[in-house]
């Protein structure tokens, strides 16, 4: 059932006379052709509220089956869908996505396809990865020369260039956003995590501004300057951010939890904890408020209060994967190896366990010398699948390097300044222990 383009201006496509309908043809094909094919033939019955949910929440490839099975014709909201139900994130959904945009008539029967549905929903698989980013700018283009692009459209590319380190591609779009009057709140807010993202706080803090001036502040606004800030090491920025949120009664446990973490980066213990009391009293603190004030105590050589935290959020039932996790990394830091080799058993046993909890507890056993456990931690996360990059680099480090013998260390001028004499079972040997 092969495909060919109308020579009509709206490049509408019609099938081929001599061609079978037969449901077994489109199973010979590329998926995405078929799936294509399908609207264009736009033969089945019509789906339900129900049908349509059903299809939502199935990925690609099994909605297609769904479909297949019960014989719903693919119209219009169908095909948009389809098309953001791509969760793959290999080289066969790129094919999938640029066969779709190369592909798609402008219109059949008289339906517009090629709207801004279509393109915000390809745009929006630029968010998976750089692999995915050339495709969504294809389609942002395509969008603005269609005349389909719309506030989505641009807000969607500009979160998309943020996530994939593409500032300059963020900020030409953001600029043509506000000439074409298509500048929301939520252009501003994704303009604003873009910006702090790829260390352009200047940048970020000029859209802050600009937003309060405009009216375009909410909540997020806020809680995304305080974040860009944190990042950038303005810490003194993000407080005066934070206490205009408040003023403003634009604070809550997002607003909270992102001061918490931009104190504990920028070692600012003190105003952490004073903005964690604070949450608690007024019933902002939850699961991440928690997790992240004990990283910030962690971070800040403040065990007794990551400890005080930990205890207190199991005590409220606010303890989860990243809470113990936190917890294990906080006391690798510090020299507490025990209490992080208990914290790592208790995750264990409440389910609580997973590739950062193996990795925060291998890295914490490298940082103490503790090899043994190191090693034993390693093979169980790659018995239990938990097993990543980070997890070899982490057991890698945990491992000291044997240099030279302790005759002659004297000689050896290689790692001069690095290297020190390290406590090995092997006595004698100078080690790179940094």
């Amino acid at each position: 059932m092969a495909i060919r383009p109308n020579s009509s201006r709206n490049h509408t496509f019609q099938r081929d006379p001599h061609s079978s309908s037969h449901t077994s043809s489109y199973n010979q094909r590329n998926l995405a052709e078929t799936v294509l094919q399908r609207l264009i033939d736009q033969r089945g019955r019509n789906t339900t509220f129900q049908d349509f949910n059903t299809i939502k929440r199935l990925p690609f490839e099994q909605a297609f089956k769904y479909i297949e099975k019960n014989n719903f014709r693919i119209d219009n909201k169908i095909y948009h869908q389809l098309i953001r139900s791509i969760k793959k994130t290999d080289r066969v959904a790129i094919d999938y996505l640029n066969y779709f945009l190369q592909n798609t008539p402008t219109t059949i029967k008289g339906q517009c396809i090629k709207n801004s549905y279509f393109y915000n929903s390809i745009i929006g698989h630029g968010k998976k990865n750089i692999n995915f980013f050339p495709i969504a700018k294809k389609a942002f283009e395509e969008a603005k020369r269609n005349r389909f692009a719309n506030v989505v459209t641009y807000n969607g590319f500009i979160d998309a260039a943020g996530k994939n380190g593409e500032f300059r591609e963020a900020k030409v779009a953001f600029e043509e956003a506000k000439r074409n009057r298509f500048a929301d709140v939520v252009t501003y807010n994704g303009f604003i995590d873009a910006a702090g993202k790829n260390g352009k706080f200047r940048e970020a803090k000029d859209a802050f501004e600009e937003a309060k001036g405009n009216r375009f502040a909410d909540v997020v606004t806020y809680n995304g300057f305080i974040d860009a800030a944190g990042k950038n090491g303005k810490f003194r920025e993000a407080k005066v951010a934070f206490e205009e949120a408040k003023g403003n009664r634009f604070a809550n446990v997002i607003t909270y939890n992102g001061f918490i973490d931009a104190a504990g980066k920028n070692g600012e213990f003190r105003e952490a904890k004073v903005a964690f009391e604070e949450a608690k009293g007024n019933r902002f603190a939850n699961v991440v408020t928690y997790s992240s004030f004990i990283d910030a105590a962690g971070k800040n050589g403040e065990f007794r209060e990551a400890k005080v935290a930990f205890e207190e959020a199991k005590g409220n039932r606010l303890a989860n994967v990243v809470t113990y996790s936190s917890f294990i990394n906080a006391a690798g830091k510090n020299g507490e190896f025990r209490e992080a080799k208990v914290a790592f058993e208790e995750a264990k046993r409440n389910r609580f366990a997973n590739v950062v909890t193996y990795n925060g507890f291998i890295n914490a056993a490298g940082k103490n010398g503790e090899f043994r456990e190191a090693k034993v931690a390693f093979e169980e996360a790659k018995r239990n699948r938990f097993a990543d990059v980070v997890t070899y680099n982490a057991f890698i480090d945990s491992t000291k390097i044997q240099v030279c013998h302790n005759k002659r260390i004297s000689r050896n001028k290689v790692f001069k300044g690095l290297a020190k004499r390290g406590k090995l079972q092997l006595a004698g040997f100078m080690v790179l222990n940094y």
